[in-house]
């Protein structure tokens, strides 16, 4: 049997074939760019290390624009948070970036104990026209697998934002996936839009910091179920044209704007009492309780209101099964809770 070698032609071949390939792959990926992240936990070390995990997973699946580059747009356009990408801001930063997607980071709370608990949230926003296009939201403990035998326990803050990251990574790369596969959505002219003013923070600690998790949670649950909400920084803007800006209320001329700039027909507020965590280093148990409620944009009616409070243990079973030790996670399964009621409730 006669083997045949592969002659010189085909193996340049192959060498030019295999990096146009690379290059074919690497063009059809999203075009993003990461912007720094919002520490809003003040916790450097946890900050630097989820930025960097986002950072290096979204390198492996998206066309990802350079840090610095993206620094010094940031600086030269002044654009400090999320709630800075008005869609006149926008226009120049994808210009400058050459991107379609812009994604947005940011750290709610670290819990820095024996087991520790992270929060964090991601958001993407079209850069063509400063439009949201979706948010994800994650609180995890270090508890994984079978913490009471000891095993799956992730006991370093590093080691946490690294698992956090990659969570984020991979729900930022499958929305992204399904705008490019996604059939064209339903016109959204027959589905009620609402408005999600933040929440007031009424925690005895850190009460804007804690009302401020808790509706990023608010609008991922909202967008899990289908929920049509104002883009934030569309609200953001209007919400600074205001003379006071109250977290949690709706004033008549909030209302009005709201309604004269987006047509909302609801507005979605409340507040948080309580966002914890007690016991023990090694055994945290979280509290969260909030309150919501819907308020008709054109009358200043309640539709519906809603309250929650719960422990992380509240359903703790055998061995610790069916506990909840990230103030993150069960904030946003309390949320879902009082959305799904909304839904019932309203018919929607």
């Amino acid at each position: 049997m006669l083997l045949r070698l592969p002659t010189l032609a085909s193996l340049l071949l192959v060498s030019v074939c295999m990096p146009l390939a690379a290059a074919e792959i690497q063009l059809s990926k999203p075009a993003a760019a990461l912007l720094p992240i919002q520490n809003q936990a003040g916790h450097m070390s946890a900050g630097m290390a989820l930025h960097q995990g986002v950072q290096r997973e979204l390198e492996l699946r998206l066309k990802l624009a350079e840090a610095e580059r993206v620094r010094n747009v940031m600086r030269s356009l002044r654009i400090r948070s999320a709630a800075d990408l008005s869609a006149d801001i926008l226009v120049p930063a994808q210009s400058a970036l050459e991107v379609e997607w812009l994604v947005y980071l940011t750290l709610h709370d670290v819990d820095p104990r024996e087991v520790p608990a992270m929060t964090a949230s991601a958001q993407i926003f079209r850069a063509g026209n400063g439009e949201l296009f979706w948010s994800g939201f994650v609180g995890k403990s270090g508890f994984n697998g079978l913490p009471w035998l000891g095993m799956g326990v992730t006991q370093n803050i590093p080691d946490l934002a690294r698992e956090v990251a990659q969570l984020l990574a991979e729900a930022i790369e499958d929305a992204l996936d399904s705008s490019a596969s996604a059939a064209p959505q339903p016109s959204l002219d027959s589905a009620p839009i609402w408005a999600l003013v933040p929440l007031a923070g009424l925690t005895p600690k850190e009460g804007t910091v804690s009302a401020a998790t808790v509706t990023e949670a608010i609008r991922d649950v909202a967008q899990e179920l289908s929920l049509q909400l104002v883009s934030p920084n569309r609200v953001s803007e209007v919400l600074r044209q205001q003379d006071e800006i109250l977290w949690g209320q709706v004033p008549r001329g909030l209302r009005e704007e709201l309604v004269a700039e987006f047509g909302v027909g609801a507005i979605l507020t409340g507040t948080v009492e309580v966002y914890e965590v007690v016991g023990s280093s090694s055994a945290p148990e979280p509290r969260v309780g909030l309150s919501l409620r819907l308020v008709d944009s054109a009358t200043g009616n309640i539709l519906w209101t809603g309250a929650i409070e719960r422990s992380g243990f509240h359903k703790k079973g055998p061995f610790g099964a069916g506990r909840v030790s990230s103030r993150g996670e069960l904030a946003k399964r309390l949320t879902r809770q009082l959305l799904l009621d909304l839904q019932r409730s309203t018919g929607l």
